[in-house]
């Protein structure tokens, strides 16, 4: 529910400000649980809009320009610069899920999950992005 308000916030504040668009700074990691975390809570329908480049429902531009960039893969980056960029950098700590924990939202376990995966497998995270890309593309069809 947060998430939602948020997102019309920004949006309220861009509109009033006259903007032509918003940038956001999420990574393909985050795209990823974004994604599957919609999915799981029956929210399947909006998720091109919460994913993709483009017009959003609220006839303002959403752009995405980190979307091909892995959570670690900003992280390694915003160490190596002169001078470090990593105090800009939000550590979102991924709680410790605990499976009989009543009160682990989807969001964590999806947070959780992509930590781990991300690890070994970072073509699984940009798979699932990719794939909710493509379904954008083929319902405009």
């Amino acid at each position: 529910m947060i998430s939602i308000l948020r997102c019309r916030l920004i949006t309220c504040l861009a509109e009033k400000h006259g903007c032509s668009g918003i940038l956001y700074g999420d990574s393909t990691t985050r795209l990823a649980e974004r994604t599957l975390s919609e999915t799981a809570k029956g929210r399947g329908g909006s998720i091109p809009w919460l994913t993709a480049d483009g017009q959003s429902p609220h006839a303002i531009k959403v752009v995405y320009p980190m979307r091909d960039l892995l959570r670690k893969e900003i992280a390694a980056y915003t160490a190596m610069t002169d001078p470090p960029l990593t105090p800009f950098i939000l550590e979102g700590s991924s709680p410790v899920v605990v499976p009989s924990s009543k009160n682990t939202t989807i969001e964590d376990l999806m947070s959780q999950y992509f930590d781990s995966v991300e690890q070994n497998y970072p073509s699984i995270v940009a798979n699932v992005v990719r794939t909710s890309s493509e379904e954008m593309i083929a319902g405009t069809r």
